[in-house]
């Protein structure tokens, strides 16, 4: 006797275009979960504030087409495949779209679900989960008591940096960006422990500001560099410039094309530069700790929430409201 065939409603992306409408709603079939996965009912994703420009082209992301963008969310997990030992069905769940390789355990492919498959490797996890439903953070070693520039810091991504780094113990969060009112918006959100700090586009002005930011007796330990694609790098060069010797910058922005980094600071300096793709399979675990600790505060975002028949106006509402605190989620008709 066959199996039954089950099929899902999804938003689908077949290619870029200049102009809306950029995705067509469609029934999908889904197939039973394999050994290790599972099968999960989404109750909300996020729409990316720059989502619009994956679709009219703007950000040509590798990807194969067609497929059901959305990146990471939330939902029940409705059936299981064989060969998992802690999910079960009804269970709530927070899906991580960084899928890395298991067959390479020094340097696996990755893709991100539903949103960037660069590499024939990772385009071949992509034929598999070709559809979907506090990052570098932890890779940087931040302790707590320690002082902490985040350049980027106005944007969604850099705000939530922001917030994390809070809960994690950073005794001075300097937070960099273009925008001073939303930077003082950061200082009356989270008191003192937030300095925020204006770009001036002048790269030795910029770090000498950083270096004054840290406070009297202090210096900078870690740099984390969320900058857009449209930024200049030199603000996050400057901060580098401004880390104390042996400290350590972690790049996990947009910034596209090659980059002048300050040899002879990193070297006389004992610098490390590290690139940060994303976030371990632990750091959710520990997110979700902060959060449960009450380390971290989620009203502090403020969701807009639309239907996936209104995916499109969802799409432009996040493009348009783009602010530190605001989130635009797809939810099931």
């Amino acid at each position: 006797m066959a199996s039954p065939t089950y099929t899902t409603k999804a938003a689908v992306f077949h290619g870029p275009k200049p102009v809306a409408p950029f995705l067509t709603i469609s029934e999908l079939p889904l197939r039973e979960p394999t050994s290790g996965e599972a099968v999960v009912e989404i109750l909300a994703a996020r729409v990316l504030t720059y989502a619009h420009e994956l679709f009219d082209g703007t950000r040509p992301y590798p990807n194969l087409l067609p497929f059901v963008p959305g990146v990471g969310g939330m939902g029940i997990i409705r059936s299981i495949g064989p060969g998992n030992t802690t999910l079960q069905t009804g269970q709530l769940v927070v899906i991580d779209p960084t899928v890395r390789a298991r067959d390479n355990a020094i340097s696996p492919d990755i893709m991100l679900l539903g949103l960037i498959a660069g590499g024939p490797g990772s385009q071949r996890l992509q034929e598999v989960w070709h559809h979907v439903a506090y990052g570098g953070f932890l890779s940087a070693d931040l302790k707590a008591g320690q002082t902490i520039a985040i350049t980027g810091a106005t944007g969604p991504f850099g705000a939530s940096a922001v917030a994390v780094a809070l809960a994690m113990g950073a005794r001075r969060v300097i937070a960099s960006g273009r925008n001073a009112a939303v930077l003082e918006c950061f200082a009356a959100k989270f008191g003192p422990r937030v300095f925020p700090l204006v770009a001036t586009g002048d790269e030795d002005q910029d770090t000498a500001n950083f270096r004054e930011a840290a406070g009297k007796g202090f210096q900078i330990d870690v740099t984390f560099d969320i900058l857009p694609p449209t930024a200049p790098f030199s603000t996050a060069r400057a901060a580098i410039s401004a880390l104390r010797s042996g400290g350590t910058a972690v790049l996990t922005g947009g910034v596209q094309g090659n980059v002048e980094l300050p040899y002879r600071v990193i070297m006389r300096n004992n610098l490390t530069i590290k690139g940060s793709y994303m976030f371990t399979r632990e750091a959710n675990v520990n997110l979700i700790g902060m959060l449960e600790a009450g380390l971290l505060d989620p009203t502090m975002i403020q969701h807009t929430t639309f239907k996936l028949d209104q995916v499109e106006e969802a799409i432009e509402w996040s493009k348009n409201h783009a602010g530190p605190f605001d989130a635009t989620l797809l939810t099931p008709n």
